[in-house]
């Protein structure tokens, strides 16, 4: 069966109330009677068909399905938390232990002070976490971008030929945050 809605916290059962979208018309309407109005659903933010990478082996592996949020739910996003626009950044596969090859494609929020995240991150608290209020995912989405906005520097466009170089590619620099290493040399005593 299919859940309309959940209620959470009410004085019957074990405290949750579930309706499904298969229930006759006249039981859910006796429940909305009950319970009062429905909560706002939430949110089902989609992403895009599964994208590999190819690691300089030739081997394939598959691409965490959270960096690429569809347009669309990249959009609702960008509509309902303030950011100014979104920009599509080819992946890099930056942090993962070496070059790959792939022609997936980020799409990142930015706010009017600079921010940026990847949609899709963003959007994953809302597909794992179905059976919070749509409030409550929200103020989780408002705290992690707040978080990230104390985080010093905070998040903005990657630069991919600063974060990892292109390789057998010509990509353009962009804005950055990437902190330059070190040498050895200067962290001897």
């Amino acid at each position: 069966m299919t859940v309309e809605v959940i209620f959470k916290g009410v004085p019957y059962g074990t405290g949750t109330i579930i309706i499904y979208k298969e229930w006759p018309q006249w039981q859910k309407d006796m429940w909305y009677a009950v319970l009062g109005v429905p909560p706002i659903p939430l949110f089902k933010p989609e992403f895009e068909p599964q994208h590999t990478v190819t690691g300089l082996d030739g081997r394939s592996f598959v691409l965490n399905k959270y960096l690429f949020a569809t347009r669309d739910s990249a959009e609702w996003l960008m509509n309902n938390f303030g950011a100014t626009h979104l920009v599509s950044i080819p992946y890099t596969g930056v942090g993962v232990g070496g070059p790959e090859n792939s022609n997936a494609r980020e799409i990142w929020a930015v706010w009017p002070d600079g921010l940026a995240q990847n949609a899709g991150q963003l959007l994953k608290y809302y597909d794992l976490n179905p059976e919070v209020s749509a409030s409550a995912a929200r103020d989780e989405v408002i705290r992690i971008l707040a978080a990230a906005r104390t985080s010093l520097p905070f998040p903005t466009l990657p630069s991919i030929s600063e974060a990892r170089p292109a390789i057998n590619r010509q990509l353009a620099p962009g804005p950055t945050n990437v902190p330059k290493k070190k040498s050895l040399d200067s962290c001897k005593n």
